[in-house]
């Protein structure tokens, strides 16, 4: 909570060995790795939980996290607004931006772009933009406080798609 990476590595490795199997642990850790920026050693602490985990709502949010920053999170959020300006139907530059700002905890903004997708062209790279949406629910359902965005756009797209 106060951004002191080291201290909170430091209390999870000494609790991971106090107790080796602690599923919560192993969660703390793989948060904490992808706060960190290192998703290879979030995701090598995910996979082991896959078909094992009693936390599967947590768990499933963070593999969502996770899916986010492999579609690449090193976008430039200028840049891509900037090509939506010069075009509106560059739905690549509106699923990059909806990944970057959601990565940046910037959650209605990104699903605003993904509406924007689904509006246009539902069927864009195989729902894409559906799929990352409900990804994104995945992920905010852990979350506290975004009840009501998760029910508006839940709303929102099932109107557009029916």
């Amino acid at each position: 909570a106060n951004s002191e990476l080291d201290v909170a590595f430091s209390l999870l490795e000494d609790a991971r060995q106090a107790d080796p199997n602690s599923e919560d642990v192993q969660l703390d850790l793989a948060e904490l790795n992808m706060d960190a920026g290192n998703a290879a050693a979030a995701s090598d602490l995910l996979k082991p939980l896959e078909h094992k985990a009693r936390d599967t709502k947590r768990l499933q949010a963070l593999q969502a996290r996770l899916k986010l920053v492999a579609a690449g999170g090193d976008a430039d959020p200028a840049e891509l607004r900037a090509r939506i300006e010069a075009n509106a139907n560059d739905f690549d530059a509106r699923l990059r931006l909806a990944n970057a700002l959601a990565l940046a905890r910037d959650y209605r903004p990104a699903c605003e772009q993904l509406m924007e997708i689904v509006r246009r062209d539902r069927n864009w790279q195989d729902q894409a933009a559906r799929k990352m949406l409900l990804e994104l629910f995945t992920l905010l359902g852990v979350e506290t406080g975004f009840d009501t965005l998760v029910r508006e756009f839940r709303v929102a797209l099932a109107r557009t798609l029916n």
